[in-house]
This record gives structure tokens, C-alpha cells and sequence, in this order.
């Protein structure tokens, strides 16, 4: 094996890992949030009466339309992870920072949701656009998995390559 392509199926390895990472951490996560809980397990705060009464009923949590949950992405790039959403007013909501304002403008244009100044929060945060913890933490039972099988694999790939070194 030339260390050209020790190097190559090394980065792949690495890409691998930051994969599974991100497949598993999808996986929780979003099995979370269709339970109502934060990406830890904590359930989502209640909602305010006010909201209630609006909807005349007290769930769901965020999942009405499922528009939320499915703009969740989970991205794994160059051995990079991200979890990010592709609505605007996504992170506001995971933040605990949305004005509570929803729906149309009286001209039938949706209506552009900001944030609200820390005095006027009008909701508790409902963390869904993080790693969960056992992905997140060192000692975390998924991450401990995961990392194990990829050192078994770049151990296997290190034996081969000192078993067969070519030049180039």
C-alpha cells in the first residue's frame, strides 16, 4: 500500500466516523422530538395558557405541521458535523428566543418572525438542534461505540500499511 493511498482511505475512515456520528445523533434526536423532549431527554417545556387557547388544546409541542422536525439536517462534511434547520425561526424556537408571533399578515404574506429582545422572551427554550448527549459527551455510550469501531478500522488499515509499505 503506497502512503499516498494510506492517506486517502485514512481520510475516508475519518469521514466515516463523522457519519455515523451524525446518522446516529439524527436518529436520536428526532425520535426525541417526536416524544416532546429536548435532545438530552427532558421533556419540552408545557406550553403557556395563552397558546393553549389559541389552539384549544395543549399538544403538540412544536410538530404541528412536521414542517419543523423535517427541516432538520444533519450534515457531516470534511469531518465536520453540524445540525442546523433550514427555517428561519428554527433556532429562535430551540433558543427560547421567538417572539411567539406566528401565522400571515393581513395581506396574506407570511409573516417574518425575529427574534424578541430578551425582556419580551415569551417562551422556555426547546433545545432539538444539538448533539444529544450521548454523542456529545466523552463518555457518552454512542460515542465511545462508534469511536471504538473506528479505531478497530484505522488500527486494521495501520497494520496493512507497515505489512505491505511501497514506495510512492
Amino acid at each position: 500500500m503506497k502512503k499516498s493511498e494510506f492517506m486517502q482511505r485514512s481520510r475516508e475512515l475519518l469521514q466515516e466516523y463523522a457519519d455515523s456520528i451524525a446518522k446516529a445523533s439524527k436518529t436520536i434526536v428526532l425520535n426525541r422530538f417526536d416524544r416532546e423532549k429536548d435532545v438530552d431527554g427532558k421533556n419540552f417545556a408545557p406550553l403557556k395558557a395563552s397558546t393553549i387557547r389559541e389552539r384549544k388544546s395543549s399538544n403538540p409541542i412544536l410538530k404541528r405541521t412536521s414542517k419543523l422536525r423535517n427541516s432538520i439536517q444533519f450534515v457531516s462534511k470534511g469531518g465536520l458535523l453540524k445540525i442546523d434547520s433550514s427555517l428561519e425561526y428554527a433556532q429562535n424556537l430551540n433558543d427560547g428566543k421567538h417572539s411567539g408571533y406566528w401565522g400571515k399578515n393581513s395581506d396574506g404574506s407570511p409573516r417574518k418572525i425575529k427574534p424578541a429582545p430578551p425582556s419580551k422572551v415569551l417562551m422556555k427554550p426547546r433545545k432539538f438542534l444539538d448533539f444529544p448527549k450521548e454523542v456529545r459527551l466523552k463518555s457518552g455510550s454512542v460515542r465511545r461505540r462508534l469511536l471504538e469501531t473506528f479505531k478497530q478500522k484505522m488500527n486494521k488499515l495501520r497494520r496493512d500499511f507497515a505489512a505491505n509499505p511501497e514506495k510512492g
